[in-house]
């Protein structure tokens, strides 16, 4: 089945060939010389194209420009990070790859395509080009393979309507969020779901969040809001 390593083991997917063929099972550690992927992630959502604003609707003809943020296990590669991509289409998903931007950023992009189409299309070639078949009307639900991260969603709407903007945005991180903008101010002020201010620590790009519960807050940047959803 499509993506069928990603639901079993490689002892069930070895026993599922026949013939001559040399067979490799899956590595449960690190092996020395192969680049791995990070441990930890901050930061992940859809952007637009200058991996600045965040994004949560798009129309034909529009790119997923994905963004995950995170540490780095090998200081000399760039390693990369799978993302799963489901719609009604592909309740299964495709999955795409992000490719660290240096050998230790710690910042991994990638785009995926949505293709508009009656039903369900080749899976295998979507897959291969990063693409994922979506509905007139649909929504995309994204998140990183390998971490305790809830699903972003991203709006597909039918083409006369074409990309719908937003005043609030949405990213999911942990206790620390790597921003794709600066904030001048040394103390940033965001508000929980109550509307009550909750001080954090800014350094450049970095919101220190650790004092916060898990939940739902609002940071406040250029006119419009930002959402943040802190898991643990």
């Amino acid at each position: 089945e499509n993506n069928y390593w990603f639901y079993t083991d490689s002892s069930s997917i070895q026993s599922l060939i026949y013939g001559p063929a040399d067979f490799i099972p899956f590595a449960d550690d690190f092996i020395s010389g192969l680049p791995s992927g990070p441990s930890y992630c901050s930061s992940f959502g859809n952007y637009y194209s200058d991996y600045t604003t965040p994004c949560d609707s798009v129309g034909q003809g529009d790119t997923l420009y994905l963004l995950f943020s995170g540490d780095d296990s090998d200081l000399h590669m760039r390693e990369v990070v799978p993302v799963l991509i489901r719609s009604s289409c592909y309740p299964g998903g495709v999955v795409v790859t992000l490719l660290e931007t240096d050998t230790s950023s710690g910042v991994y992009k990638g785009t995926a395509v949505p293709v508009e189409r009656a039903g369900q299309g080749n899976i295998r070639t979507d897959d291969i080009f990063q693409r994922i078949g979506v509905n007139t009307s649909d929504t995309m639900f994204i998140r990183p393979l390998f971490f305790s991260f809830p699903e972003i969603a991203v709006v597909y709407n039918a083409p006369r309507m074409g990309v719908r903007k937003k005043d609030t945005y949405t990213v999911v991180c942990g206790d620390v969020l790597k921003l794709p903008f600066t904030i001048k101010n040394r103390n940033a002020v965001i508000y929980d779901v109550a509307g009550r201010e909750r001080r954090v620590g800014v350094r450049e790009r970095t919101l220190n969040l650790t004092g916060l519960p898990s939940g739902i807050y609002f940071l406040k940047y250029g006119g419009k809001s930002l959402k943040i959803v802190k898991v643990k």
